[in-house]
């Protein structure tokens, strides 16, 4: 289940750099049927299975936040300086 956390964190790093937050409410509804898949087919009791899925839903919300914070440079306007733009009462 690391590697599966590990791997959650990169899509969460992905997500956060191009979608906005309302994305991890499915995302993380299609990781919980998976990790409880795995968990009930590997024999784990379901304290374990309870366990990887906060594990899981954690790793994509952490990545999610670090690749919304290195995102916000890339969403800022490019060839435009909002400092100096022209408001539009000064016609």
């Amino acid at each position: 289940m690391l590697i599966f956390a590990a791997l959650c964190f990169l899509i969460g790093i992905a997500l956060g750099l191009r979608f906005k937050v309302l994305v991890l409410v499915p995302v993380a509804i299609v990781f919980l049927a998976i990790v409880a898949g795995i968990s009930s087919t590997l024999g784990y009791s379901s304290s374990d299975a309870l366990i990887a899925i906060c594990e899981t839903t954690a790793t994509l919300q952490l990545g999610y936040l670090i690749g919304a914070q290195f995102g916000l440079p890339l969403r800022r306007p490019l060839g435009k300086n909002w400092a100096t733009a022209p408001s539009l009462g000064s016609q």
